[in-house]
């Protein structure tokens, strides 16, 4: 089954077990302040906080990993996920003036069934296809 909302691609097995997830062109703001750097999520409302632009970026693309994963363990879907940003980062992005940086990332997630006594595996990270990361600098 295969399931597109927002440029988020969700697919699974029949049995639920096996999901590939696809992220394209999601944007990201990304703020340094006094060397501390966070970055959201524009598309989906996630954010994260690092030690430098790369910190951030990697941080930014493990927590939405291990995010998806936990939707889809808890819920079985990402509908609780995909949701955007509230108003104002949104009208901050459009007004501020932004480097553009990209990151691309796919994730997969495999469940166990519950009665083998096996664990859950962790999110295994593939190359996302499309997270741009936007530096917003304030205005002059």
């Amino acid at each position: 089954m295969s399931k597109n909302k927002g440029g988020v691609v969700h697919t699974h097995s029949k049995n639920s077990m096996s999901h590939v997830v696809g992220i394209g062109n999601l944007r990201v703001i990304v703020t340094n302040n006094d060397g501390s750097w966070f970055a959201q999520g524009l598309e989906i409302d996630y954010a994260a906080e690092g030690k430098s632009l790369k910190d951030v970026q990697n941080r930014f693309a493990e927590g939405l990993s291990a995010t998806i994963h936990e939707n889809l363990r808890r819920f079985g879907s990402l509908e609780n996920l995909i949701r955007p940003a509230p108003r104002d980062v949104w009208r901050g992005f459009l007004e501020a003036a932004c480097e553009r940086f990209h990151h691309e990332q796919v994730t997969t997630h495999e469940f166990k069934l519950a009665q083998t006594g096996a664990t859950k595996q962790e999110p295994m990270p593939f190359p996302f296809a499309g997270i741009d990361y936007f530096e917003q600098r304030p205005s002059l």
